[in-house]
């Protein structure tokens, strides 16, 4: 009588269930995640047709491979918030509603440039809170951005300084003063005043 050879073995099976951009914490800046679910199954002559683990759900960014939660992707506009160049942003736009006035107009342009340079809608409450850090806070916005300094990298950089600048031109406010803000938050990067008017040549 012969025998008969019976293959089994464990296998290892990852889907893709969606993709969407969202701002990823280590390039700092909005890539692509794909959430993925991952579950090893009891093979039989190479077929999957036991699960033997629990399924696991990851994001995962495509450029730079960092994996995250599954509720990151979900979580995606309120993750983008704790972005340390974004905080910095609402900071900025905080200061210069608490200087130029909490009128609509101002709201108005404020938010379409968040929007415009970020790619993200600015919530009021972000804002609002921000503008109460500053209120009662000692360390400024200049202060806050020097804070974050060492977790903002160089495109992060100049995301800041180029929407300030967006900031004061559409409010019709970029006079001296404004521009010397400009500059003191290029030269918290290291850019001098030459660099930094490079930086906001760009934006004409």
């Amino acid at each position: 009588m012969l025998g008969v050879l019976i293959l089994f073995g464990e296998q290892i099976i990852k889907k893709n269930l969606k993709q969407v951009e969202v701002y990823c914490p280590v390039c700092q800046k909005k890539t692509k995640y794909t959430l993925s679910r991952t579950r090893e199954f009891f093979t039989l002559f190479f077929v999957p047709v036991i699960p033997m683990q629990e399924i696991e759900y990851l994001a995962e960014c495509e450029q730079c491979k960092s994996s995250m939660p599954p509720d990151f992707i979900s979580n995606g506009c309120q993750t983008i918030f704790r972005a340390p160049y974004i905080e910095s942003i609402v900071i900025v736009a905080a200061q210069i509603l608490i200087d130029l006035g909490y009128y609509q107009n101002n709201i108005d342009i404020i938010h379409q440039v968040f929007e415009e340079m970020t790619g993200q809608s600015l919530d009021d409450d972000v804002l609002s809170a921000a503008i109460e850090e500053l209120k009662n806070g000692s360390t400024g916005v200049l202060g806050s951005i020097k804070l974050k300094l060492k977790t903002i990298n160089e495109s992060g950089s100049l995301l800041i300084i180029q929407t300030t600048f967006k900031f004061y031109l559409g409010l019709g406010a970029l006079n001296e003063r404004e521009r010397q803000i400009i500059y003191s938050i290029g030269l918290i990067f290291g850019y001098g005043y030459s660099t930094t008017e490079a930086i906001i040549d760009e934006m004409n």
